[in-house]
């Protein structure tokens, strides 16, 4: 949902008696932040989107795009990947998190920290495009604030969250020409058609195709006619449209005379572009768009490659571990997560990660788990956490009852109701007393 030049920043924060309570941040100039990971880490992620927004506007501010509001970027950052992927089922339903999401509850970009995960870095600024938008037009259509989004995802950005170089966006470049080779793709003619239904509702409508089509066929229109196309035109219908989306709302149309002849252009244009990695981050961020689209073998492949390219290419490691897990290679997994965790001795998550696969909470056969290794795994990630992080603890309580100590579990469940949110405390009751056996 791009190494030498993008440098990942992983926060040291010492351990401290913070609780992990949802705290308010709002000394940004740009983003409004809640979140319970330490205050360290907050404030980096307030200062990236500050700087992501700056992007933003030098990108509308080159168009002549003049804004209507100030909106600013409002953010619920959870400390841990377990938090957020509970809130996520629990508020939406679904059982397939992706990275990040926008709640409309919340009128929040909801998300989770990982400091050495590039690819998560760049969904911020992606889901950060969204909201940045409503200071133009909340009127655009899906497709167009899509495309806007994927458009920006793939940009190479530092991890302080400035621009680097503007770059296609390598997954959906991928996509799109390997389903233009296969005959099977979506004219662009058809995308801009949608209504907001309809694109939301394509994968039901087009099970023929391939179900993240519409976005990268969205990425592909502003790419084409505002980076490549050889024809002037294309750049000032884009352009054109654009003010007209933000003068007269949804009224405006990307109107075009000669479907064909546009077409034809943008077909050839999208083939000609190179869509291979070329340095370790090029292979990280492709193999975050084939996580996303749960292709764990060829997202594996390509952190593997990252590795070949830069052995100290940040979070690389740990992601080839997770896929190993998600694979269901466990023993793969712990090897390659013992690696990631000697390179990386200060990121939690490894841990995080590590304890669930020896207590096997995540397999249906849990012969075998280790409870007490576990706990000990637990233990230390909260730790290098530097704060009471729900998630950490919730898994703390499962080993503690595993190992048989009930007592124990409880009184962290209990911890874990002090620092949830209201809406949050209904879930961890019911995993209280399922962790009581009653």
């Amino acid at each position: 949902m791009l190494r030498p030049l993008l440098v990942t920043v992983v926060l040291a924060v010492a351990p401290s008696a913070q609780e992990g309570k949802m705290r308010a941040y709002k000394d940004f100039k740009m983003a409004i932040l809640k979140a319970n990971t330490s205050k360290e880490i907050a404030l980096g992620v307030g200062k990236r989107v500050d700087n992501f927004c700056g992007v933003f506007q030098a990108f509308y501010d080159e168009l002549g795009i003049d804004k209507k509001s100030d909106n600013k970027i409002v953010v619920r950052l959870f400390d841990t990947q377990a938090e957020f992927e509970q809130y996520y089922r629990r508020s939406t339903g679904e059982d397939d998190p992706p990275l990040a999401f926008f709640s409309p509850s919340l009128n929040a970009l909801v998300l989770y920290n990982d400091e050495a995960n590039i690819t998560l870095r760049q969904t911020l600024f992606h889901e950060s495009s969204h909201q940045f938008l409503n200071r133009y037009t909340a009127e655009a259509p899906k497709w167009l604030n899509e495309g806007l989004a994927e458009y920006f995802e793939g940009w190479r950005m530092t991890s302080e969250g400035t621009l680097v170089a503007k770059r296609t966006n390598l997954f959906d470049l991928k996509l799109l020409q390997n389903c233009l080779n296969d005959g099977k793709f979506l004219r662009p003619r058809d995308l801009v058609a949608f209504t907001r239904d309809e694109f939301d509702d394509y994968k039901k409508n087009h099970p023929e195709l391939h179900p993240y089509l519409h976005y990268a066929t969205s990425w592909s229109l502003l790419w084409f006619a505002l980076e490549c196309s050889e024809d002037k035109q294309d750049r000032v219908r884009m352009l054109e449209y654009l003010k007209r989306l933000c003068s007269v709302g949804e009224n405006a149309r990307f109107e075009v005379k000669d479907w064909d002849a546009f077409e034809a252009r943008w077909k050839e244009a999208v083939l000609a572009l190179t869509a291979e990695p070329v340095d370790a981050v090029d292979y990280v961020l492709l193999a975050g768009g084939y996580q996303e689209d749960d292709d764990w073998e060829a997202a594996a492949k390509l952190f593997a490659g990252a590795l070949e390219k830069d052995p100290k290419i940040a979070g690389a490691r740990f992601e080839l571990g997770y896929c190993y897990k998600r694979m269901g290679d466990y023993d793969k997994a712990m090897e390659t997560l013992e690696a990631a965790r000697k390179d990386e001795p200060k990121n939690g998550t490894i841990l995080y990660w590590m304890a669930r696969i020896v207590l096997r909470i995540d397999q249906e056969d849990r012969k075998g788990a280790d409870p007490a290794r576990a706990l000990a795994l637990a233990q230390e990630a909260l730790k290098l956490a530097g704060t009471d992080s729900p998630g950490i603890l919730v898994l703390i309580a499962r080993c503690q009852a595993a190992a048989g100590d009930l007592g124990a579990a409880d009184k962290t469940m209990r911890k874990v109701l002090k620092l949830a949110e209201e809406d949050e405390k209904p879930f961890y009751e019911a995993l209280a007393r399922e962790l009581k056996g009653k």
